[in-house]
Formats: structure tokens, C-alpha cells, sequence
């Protein structure tokens, strides 16, 4: 039987309202995302017109490291070898995560800016150096600062994923931030 805290999870309806209270908010922050990135992405008419012509997808799970999810996939472009996708994960009890994921084929048509001042006004962009490309938590033991890693390639496992954290406090900014880190990188897509 579960007992002090456990116990009260188990049984205090008041923890399950809050709960849906919570990702209600969380479901229509990502929604607010979306709506920014949709008028956006017309301005970048280089990015593949597959992801130009996604919709928004916002998906939610039980158990990233332990930790309940929501995820909005936009643009997004799935398939099988090659991935071309903007992700914004709210993580609960730490942050929202925005990762960039290109792959594949994707990857093969874009180059990327390599001279370090083309990053030096942004410190908070990040790249994974991780082998696994589903990595979705943007932490140090996975991301590193992209101005470190201008003298190696990018692409060393088959993909790049930039990345870059929102803490939860800067709520009412999150929606453009988030655009603002998407811009970045797309302005360093060379076709």
C-alpha cells in the first residue's frame, strides 16, 4: 500500500485537476507556437516544400526521463532515411527544449555556415554530438555550444540537430523565442 506522499498522488483528485489545468496551458502555449511559425515560415522559401507545407503536430507522453511531455512537430517531415523537423518539447519539471533535426536527404542539399561570427551573437545555440539523433533534451552531456564545434563537421553521425533551452520563467516570452531560435538556424541553411 502507498504511503505519505505516494499515497496522497494516488488519491487527492485536486492533483490530477491542476494537472489538466497544466497541460491545457502547455497544449495552447504550443499552440501559440504554431500560429507564430505558420505566418512565419513563408518567409524562407529555401526550406524543403514538404515541411513548407506540413501541419502543425502536437503529440504528448507519459515517460521522457521519468517525466510527462508535449511535443509540437512544425514544419515537420518524417520518412523513413531523412528527417527535416522543428521540434519544441515542454518538458515537465525542467524547460522547453527546441531542437532542428535535418537528415538524410535533407542533409545532402544544405550546407551549413561554418565562420565563427556568424554565431557569436547567439550564444544560446547548441549542436548535438551525440550518435543517437532522437535525443530530445537539450543538455550539456548531449549539446555543445555551436561556436565550439565550427572546426569539425556538423554531420559526423549522419544528421544535425541544433538546439537550444527555454527555461519554464520566461513563459510569456517562450512563443517567440521559439520563432527567434527557428529563424536563426534557418538563416544558416545554404541551398
Amino acid at each position: 500500500m502507498p504511503v505519505g506522499l505516494s499515497w496522497q498522488l494516488l488519491t487527492d483528485p485536486a492533483i490530477y485537476e491542476a494537472r489538466s489545468s497544466v497541460q491545457k496551458s502547455v497544449m495552447n502555449l504550443l499552440g501559440d507556437c504554431a500560429d507564430i511559425l505558420r505566418t512565419e515560415l513563408p518567409q524562407y522559401p529555401w526550406l524543403p516544400s514538404e515541411a513548407l507545407e506540413s501541419a502543425p503536430k502536437i503529440t504528448r507522453g507519459e515517460n521522457y526521463q521519468g517525466k510527462p511531455w508535449m511535443v509540437l512537430d512544425y514544419p515537420r517531415v518524417f520518412e523513413k532515411q531523412s528527417v527535416f523537423a522543428f521540434r519544441t518539447m515542454a518538458l515537465f519539471g525542467d524547460a522547453v527544449h527546441c531542437t532542428f533535426h535535418i537528415s538524410g536527404r535533407f542533409l545532402e542539399h544544405y550546407s551549413f555556415l561554418s565562420e565563427a561570427s556568424t554565431y557569436q551573437k547567439n550564444h544560446e545555440i547548441l549542436v548535438c554530438k551525440e550518435s543517437n539523433p532522437w535525443v530530445h533534451h537539450v543538455d550539456s552531456g548531449s549539446f555543445k555550444p555551436v561556436i565550439e564545434l565550427i572546426s569539425s563537421p556538423h554531420d559526423m553521425h549522419g544528421f544535425i540537430k541544433y538546439g537550444m533551452v527555454i527555461p519554464f520563467s520566461e513563459w510569456t516570452s517562450i512563443p517567440e523565442k521559439v520563432n527567434g531560435f527557428f529563424r536563426e538556424i534557418s538563416l544558416l541553411l545554404h541551398r
